[in-house]
């Protein structure tokens, strides 16, 4: 296969009416009063590589890029499904920050670096994930990537949107939002925009590379 397109999915919701709709989870909030939400970190970041997908020619789809609603994880499956089985050349992307402290509120934590997660045991996803990491760690040199082992640096889990969706699929962790000093620049538009920058020159290679 070629010319390999994501569909660009975004964990946690939004904001709607100035509340934020993932509810008691997802967000944190530090002794200095910044509060950084995930899911609003992870939109900002994914609309701006469908930006630049759009000013490149690349194509892409969707589950809840634009929907502010925190969409239940079953839904984004069979939307991610559906579209698959419609366009068999796409794979799942899914766009995360992460998160080491217990509570919600206090002083963060020292946590710090950059993840990329498939499903258990060898699949196509593996491929595209070590693709990521490989840019990923070319891009950001001086921060760490969290790799599984010396040889894998995508790590595996039951994740849903890993598991049960029918095309390729891996997920990225942006960072941790509970560390202030990362969640400063998640939240910025600098940050927004270098992070997005590194997924799209992953989406880039992964759509000019011809897999057997």
């Amino acid at each position: 296969m070629k010319n390999l397109i994501p569909i660009i999915d975004v964990g946690h919701g939004g904001m709607v009416n100035g509340k934020y709709t993932t509810i008691g989870k997802k967000y944190y909030e530090f002794n200095s009063g910044l509060i950084a939400y995930e899911g609003v970190i992870n939109r900002a970041i994914g609309r701006k590589l469908a930006d630049k997908l759009k000013t490149n020619g690349i194509h892409y789809r969707y589950t809840n890029l634009y929907n502010e609603d925190d969409m239940p994880l079953q839904e984004r499956v069979a939307w991610a499904n559906t579209i698959y089985k419609h366009i068999p050349n796409t794979y799942l992307l899914s766009i995360h920050s992460n998160a080491a402290s217990a509570g919600l509120k206090g002083e963060g934590t020292k946590a710090t670096g950059f993840e990329i997660w498939t499903s258990k045991g060898e699949t196509q996803s593996d491929i595209l994930a070590e693709m990521a990491a490989a840019i990923y760690k070319s891009k950001f040199p001086n921060i760490r990537f969290r790799s599984a082992t010396h040889d894998k640096d995508s790590k595996e889990a039951d994740y849903k949107v890993l598991i049960e969706t029918l095309c390729p699929a891996f997920l990225v962790e942006n960072l941790f939002f509970d560390n202030e000093r990362e969640a400063n620049y998640l939240m910025s538009d600098i940050g927004q925009g270098d992070i997005s920058d590194c997924l799209f020159e992953v989406v880039k290679e992964i759509y000019n590379t011809e897999f057997v």
